[in-house]
């Protein structure tokens, strides 16, 4: 199919996969999955990375990232976008199909199907924010979104990303992800967390002596 599709218009692109649809479930994405699993590691953890998080960044914010992780980005979206399995769009955007994505999610899933702290990639705010808040990271997790959260509740729950030992990738809503190699990034966060907390206290504090002043004045 990559080869196929190689030098295509976009408009020819999603001709083909229009047509992917109408093949019965089970076979398209038999098909897709051939393809997926013919990548090199480097190339996989990218189409995954780009399945799960970052379909639709720039293509530059995601060449940066993944650098920071030990990932070889540049040339790794290269050979996704001659396979097909990703294209930039005019405003230099990286874009997957939505059958490519819903692939790429479902290998995921399928590295543990009922639990997803054992899974690669957590993009689901819900999934997240369970994992987060029960403290049930494993040292399977490379990659986590959250959708908008108060800080303060990361504060609260720091220590669940201790367990997280080969954390990448840590993605805010829809802003750049933070990234760092595999076995620092939760500590790093961790790190950030308390500077974050020891400010929030520094600000209570400051804020109850305040009260304290007002309250003496009154008197």
């Amino acid at each position: 199919m990559g080869s196929f599709l190689n030098g295509k218009s976009v408009k020819e692109w999603q001709g083909v996969f229009d047509q992917l649809k109408e093949i019965p479930r089970g076979k398209g994405h038999e098909i897709l999955k051939i393809v997926i699993d013919g990548l090199e590691a480097n190339e996989r953890t990218i189409f995954l990375d780009i399945a799960c998080f970052l379909n639709g960044y720039d293509k530059e914010e995601i060449i940066k990232s993944l650098d920071q992780c030990g990932v070889h980005a540049d040339s790794g979206i290269e050979i996704l976008a001659k396979k097909s399995l990703i294209y930039i769009d005019e405003n230099d955007k990286i874009r997957m199909h939505d059958l490519l994505q819903e692939m790429g999610r479902r290998i995921v899933t399928q590295e543990c199907p009922e639990n997803p702290s054992k899974r690669s990639r957590i993009w689901r705010h819900e999934d997240a924010l369970e994992v987060v808040r029960q403290n049930s990271g494993t040292d399977t997790i490379e990659g986590i979104k959250l959708d908008k959260v108060d800080v303060e509740d990361l504060i609260l729950y720091a220590d669940s990303f201790k367990k997280m030992k080969k954390l990448r990738m840590f993605i805010m809503a829809d802003h750049v992800p933070h990234c760092g190699l595999a076995g620092h990034m939760s500590g790093k966060l961790r790190r950030c967390f308390a500077r974050n907390s020891n400010n929030i206290f520094a600000c209570w504090e400051r804020l109850g002596k305040q009260i304290s002043k007002l309250w003496s004045q009154g008197a």
